[in-house]
């Protein structure tokens, strides 16, 4: 049976060690209810929802509410738009619906307090969606078949969209409770193609800028996000090859360009590859992890100080996996998770908050209190003295001062 605690607290003792800590002053600032309804004999099953798509603005967070027979393969088969102040106190906003049709979901961004979304359109191949008031936009696949959003970043003046060609890698997305839904998600599987990226600006204009070499696919399917602004009006991207899904690439596209240069190779994990990716234009930090599906725990950070063109590896550990990834000026934060076995085989369990910093390696971490099985953090969002802590059902907001001196976990 899947739970939720929406009373975010700090155990102790997890993790092989740390002292026992008091609760935080975390607060919860949405919740969508879990039903845990069965499929039925003929596969169809009433629909759970969960939090997909979220994107954290100036004041406001902006919430893609997906639907999915849990258990039955039918992801995200109708999802609605939310606006929730990230002051706490507000049930949310219901912006209206947003499509799509299954199995994909809505990926959003923030420009400031202005949302933007994208989804796949199920029959005409176009991916669709808007910014803020404006009108909506549509772009068609430049050589036929499908386009489908992967991920969405915001930035000052608009908004990049990474998209694929092809199918989708994955059954359900990375945001649905049941990920990875029994599979080996660093394996091939031949069903996507490709990768181009648009950008979107504030008056709802769109256009295709660049596009990944035959080989590579935007690295989205393991984690949840790939693209992240430089911000310097360009963005960073993690791609992986089509054929080893575990080997990922960080690519560059500077504002003006329109080809992006590869940087570097990222470390490879015999049983693994990248779970997290974020970046604050000064920092780039990405993570590795075991794969889900039988994997052991492994948990390896690595940090890019971007003017130097230097890498750090902050972090190594077995003693836990991790996946997503945040940055601040001091550091980078991942989700410590571990995998558990729900309806559709292992899925991901989170259990805290890791702070690695860069100056001096020093790990702080806590446990969040969000757990049960398939649930837990697993991504988190850094925005000055805030942590925003992302489970399947919750949206919970932590001060980074809450890991200070905090050993839940041991590495």
């Amino acid at each position: 049976m899947r739970g939720v605690a929406l009373a975010v607290a700090l155990a102790g003792c997890l993790g092989g060690g740390g002292t026992a800590s008091g609760p935080t002053d975390a607060t919860v600032l949405f919740a969508v209810v879990d039903q845990n309804l069965a499929c039925n004999t003929n596969g169809q099953g009433a629909h759970d929802s969960y939090l997909g798509g979220v994107a954290i603005g100036s004041t406001l967070a902006f919430i893609a509410t997906a639907s999915d027979a849990f258990g039955c393969g039918n992801d995200a088969a109708s999802q609605s738009l939310l606006e929730v102040s990230l002051a706490g106190g507000d049930p949310g906003t219901s912006l209206g619906s947003i499509g799509p049709q299954p199995p994909q979901e809505a990926h959003v961004a923030a420009v400031g307090d202005t949302p933007v979304f994208a989804f796949a359109m199920a029959n005409g191949g176009e991916l669709q969606g808007q910014i803020g008031s404006a009108a909506a936009f549509g772009i068609q696949p430049p050589t036929g078949g499908m386009l489908y959003a992967a991920d969405a970043v915001g930035d000052g003046s608009g908004a990049w969209i990474a998209s694929w060609g092809g199918f989708a890698m994955m059954q359900g997305g990375f945001d649905d409770p049941g990920y990875p839904y029994d599979q080996q998600i660093f394996q091939p599987t031949g069903t996507a193609s490709g990768g181009t990226l648009l950008r979107v600006g504030v008056d709802g204009t769109a256009q295709a800028v660049a596009s990944l070499p035959a080989n590579q696919s935007w690295a989205c399917a393991t984690m949840p996000d790939c693209l992240a602004s430089d911000g310097s009006g360009g963005v960073l991207a993690i791609a992986s090859e089509t054929s080893q899904p575990g080997q990922g690439t960080l690519l560059a596209l500077p504002a003006g360009a329109t080809a992006f240069t590869a940087i570097e190779a990222l470390t490879t994990l015999a049983d693994g590859g990248p779970m997290g990716f974020a970046s604050d234009g000064a920092h780039a930090a990405w993570v590795l992890a075991d794969e889900p599906n039988g994997g052991q725990p492994h948990c390896v950070v690595v940090a890019r100080d971007l003017a130097a063109g230097s890498d750090t590896q902050l972090l190594e550990s077995t003693a836990f996996s991790c996946a997503g990834a945040a940055v601040d000026a001091t550091g980078a934060y991942v989700a410590i998770t571990t995998y558990g076995h729900g309806d559709q085989g292992n899925v991901i369990d989170g259990l805290g908050i890791g702070r690695v910093e860069f100056a001096t390696g020093a790990f702080e971490s806590i446990a969040t209190g969000l757990s049960g099985e398939g649930v837990g953090a697993r991504r988190l969002y850094v925005v000055g003295d805030t942590i925003y802590v992302v489970d399947p059902h919750v949206l919970a907001a932590i001060p980074v001062a809450a890991l200070a001196g905090q050993h839940a976990f041991a590495p």
